[in-house]
């Protein structure tokens, strides 16, 4: 037997505590000091330097039942220090020699370290291991539970940005639908202001050959209209008769001549002026402005080439028909009512050249041409007038006064009528011929009674009444001046009509 086996079979021993010779037992002599003599120093009962709580005793086999994890006895006594110096102080007796004996003391003590508390190190590190254990699964719960609401969080995050990700692309949707729609209205737009600029442009270009040619506004070609009537009513106070029962020495064929003559304006009784026209005050006025107003439109407005046939040249060459420019206009708009008027507003305006700086020789004296026509077909209209059987209404028809005053009338009638003639419109001329059963009707927009009639007294009794003279004919405008629209009319002068409002 070695000495390690020896030293394991004492320790062995002492430990069973059957063969310690009672000597080396702390209940022995020596338990109050140590073998080598040293006194022991004792303990207080405060120290517990060297205490030590219950430990699990070590079986027979040793280090094998310590690794088996055994069930550990009760500790007795004997672990105390004095017992464990006791156990060295035997291993160094039976040690060979003394520097064994050492080592060996020192190995054992190192092995009984390690033997001492093995029930203490396993408890504390099984309840170190449970608490590790606890803790894990604490931090575990916890960053689960963290976990959780990070991912429910972050769903839910998602979630927001997938909804702010569709909404800000539906309204980007929108808005690019508002866009083009913004920017289909602007090109419509566009479109249309380029239309309505080439539309005047080319209304300019065509109508603005000078300044005479720019059309002018309704209003005044309404007040240019008027004030020709009032200088009609104006020259016919001062040239009637006074009374009108002189008309009774007529007879025979002056007579019907008149009658004739005043059918065109007046409603007659059996060939005759009815009773109650005749016995009215200022009727020989009221029917010579009828009669002078009845040719002056009908002359110039009937017809916008009145003045051809009457050129001062007296060349054959230059006397064109009135009558067959008149025929081809009218076959023309049967065809084509836009280009017949554009054709009739392009000859009148050639045959009289706009002034202007770069005017040729030939221009001037095709405009000196046309004017002086139109001059002369009305110095002729005016003569032929205080000649026919309207003279038997006048009183000194032969004195100059009269005849320069009517003739500077019928000038201002006819330039007016050709200015107006020009322009692409349509003018339409109604006599009292070209009206069936005209009654009265003070609201209509195309008459208005003559100041004679005093209609403010006799508002409720004349509506309907037949109209017996057609003091001054109906003037209507069909069209534009851009050659369109000649289904919508508008009055330009207003007939004027009287009746019997006794």
């Amino acid at each position: 037997m070695d000495h390690q086996q020896q030293v394991q079979e004492a320790q062995n021993d002492i430990e069973d505590g059957e063969e310690v010779p009672p000597q080396y037992r702390p209940d022995g002599p020596s338990s109050s000091g140590s073998r080598d003599g040293r006194p022991v120093r004792k303990k207080h009962a405060n120290d517990n330097s060297n205490v030590r709580t219950e430990r699990p005793a070590v079986s027979s086999q040793g280090a094998k039942r310590k690794t088996e994890h055994t069930t550990p006895r009760a500790v007795r006594a004997e672990t105390s220090p004095g017992f464990i110096s006791t156990i060295r102080n035997t291993i160094s007796f039976l040690s060979p020699n003394r520097q064994q004996q050492v080592e060996a003391s020192a190995n054992t003590e190192h092995q009984i370290d390690d033997i001492e508390e093995p029930g203490l190190h396993y408890e504390q590190e099984r309840n170190s291991h449970k608490y590790a254990v606890e803790l894990e699964l604490k931090f575990q719960n916890i960053l689960d539970n963290k976990e959780y609401e990070w991912s429910a969080r972050e769903q839910d995050l998602q979630r927001q940005l997938s909804q702010l990700h569709q909404h800000a692309a539906a309204r980007d949707r929108d808005y690019q639908a508002q866009l083009q729609n913004i920017q289909s209205e602007k090109v419509a737009l566009e479109m249309k202001h380029n239309a309505f600029i080439r539309k005047h442009q080319e209304a300019s270009f065509k109508q603005m050959e000078s300044a005479r040619w720019l059309p002018e506004d309704d209003t005044k070609v309404m007040g240019d209209l008027d004030r020709l009537k009032r200088e009609m009513r104006t020259w016919s106070k001062a040239a009637a008769i006074k009374n009108i029962s002189s008309l009774k020495v007529l007879v025979g064929a002056e007579l019907g001549a008149l009658m004739q003559k005043l059918e065109k304006v007046a409603v007659l009784e059996n060939g005759d002026l009815p009773q109650s026209l005749v016995t009215t005050a200022k009727s020989s006025m009221l029917l010579l402005n009828a009669l002078l107003a009845e040719d002056v439109y009908a002359n110039f407005f009937r017809s916008p080439f009145f003045f051809l046939g009457h050129n001062i040249n007296d060349n054959p060459a230059n006397n064109v028909s009135e009558q067959v420019l008149m025929d081809i206009y009218r076959q023309a708009q049967s065809a084509n009512q836009q280009e017949s008027h554009i054709w009739r507003s392009q000859t009148l305006r050639m045959l009289m050249p706009p002034l202007r700086n770069d005017i040729t020789d030939d221009e001037k004296t095709l405009r000196h041409t046309t004017e002086e026509a139109i001059a002369r077909a009305a110095d002729q209209r005016a003569s032929k007038f205080l000649s026919s059987p309207a003279s038997f209404l006048i009183e000194n028809s032969g004195q100059p006064d009269i005849l320069s005053k009517l003739k500077r009338l019928y000038k201002e009638a006819a330039s007016h009528s050709y200015k107006l003639w020009t322009r692409r419109t349509e003018i339409k001329y109604y006599s009292l011929s070209d009206i069936k059963e005209l009654a009265f009707d003070a609201e209509s927009p195309y008459f208005e009674p003559d100041a004679l009639m005093h209609y403010e007294d006799h508002e409720d009794q004349l509506k309907g009444v037949p109209v017996t003279v057609l003091v001054h004919p109906l003037l209507k405008v069909c069209g534009t001046d851009e050659g369109k629209d000649y289904d919508q009319e508008r009055v330009w002068a207003k007939g004027v009509v009287w009746l019997d409002s006794k």
